[in-house]
């Protein structure tokens, strides 16, 4: 499918062991969007397999395309803030290595597209999404949503998903999450509705070109990881108390919004 939008974008890969599905969700990008203003930036998130390699080799192979590989240290929070860094474009646009959704948020953010809303997440409990989710991951956001209800009383559905998002805006706000793994997207959401700027959940669908079973599946750890995510909503909750507090300061790096 042949997309168009009449603004740039810039995409963000956070690469951690996706060797085997980097290279088609990299082709899939380029054959899509050829009628936009794109670059590409990939971020090798200290993988213990060839990612880089991999990547390397396709970015030599494909010279037309604006792409930048990069490292960082691991943990996704780590890799989204070296790439928000480098970022140029009027938008930013996260793709996991496996491209899980494929476009599909890309065409709904397109869809939806309001320049007042400044964050849009691709949401796989959108009542619209179309996605396949194995029931432990289910079982799994349906805690995480009444904790994070509970704890910082945040309505957003799926918090840890790809996000679409305004370059200028989160140029002011990538930093003042301090979680460095996969809760930064939860945290950073958190501060947008913190200070009250319209945070917008999408329909996407899973993208089932890429066979997940070649070994790049998910690295979530289902009983470690619940547990670190309520010590990290109880962390967040204070930071946001102490932000209260901070609000007049804070606001001002913000005040051409």
């Amino acid at each position: 499918m042949k997309i168009h939008f009449n603004y740039s974008v810039s995409i963000l890969i956070p690469l951690h062991n996706k060797a085997l599905t980097i290279t088609p969700t990299l082709n899939k990008l380029k054959e899509d969007l050829t009628h936009i203003d794109f670059e590409i930036i990939v971020i090798e998130n200290s993988s213990t397999d060839n990612s880089f390699e991999v990547c390397q080799k396709w970015c030599q192979e494909n010279k037309d395309v604006d792409i930048k590989l990069i490292t960082s240290k691991k943990g996704l929070g780590v890799a989204l803030k070296a790439g928000i860094d480098l970022a140029k474009n009027d938008y930013l646009w996260t793709v996991p290595g496996d491209m899980q959704l494929g476009t599909s948020d890309l065409e709904s953010f397109i869809k939806y597209f309001d320049s007042n809303i400044k964050f849009y997440i691709g949401s796989r409990l959108h009542p619209k999404s179309d996605v396949e989710r194995q029931s432990n991951r289910i079982l799994i956001s349906s805690i995480f949503n009444l904790l994070k209800k509970i704890i910082i009383n945040s309505n957003i559905k799926d918090s840890m998903g790809s996000f679409i998002a305004e370059k200028k805006l989160i140029k002011k706000l990538y930093n003042l999450p301090k979680t460095k793994k996969f809760f930064y997207i939860t945290e950073l959401i958190s501060y947008y509705e913190f200070f009250g700027f319209k945070v917008l959940e999408i329909p996407v669908s899973t993208f089932k070109e890429i066979d997940l079973s070649s070994g790049n599946k998910s690295s979530v750890n289902f009983i470690l990881d619940p547990i670190e995510i309520f010590f990290n909503l109880l962390m967040l909750r204070f930071r946001l108390i102490v932000s209260k507090v901070k609000k007049r300061k804070l606001s001002q790096m913000l005040k051409i919004y």
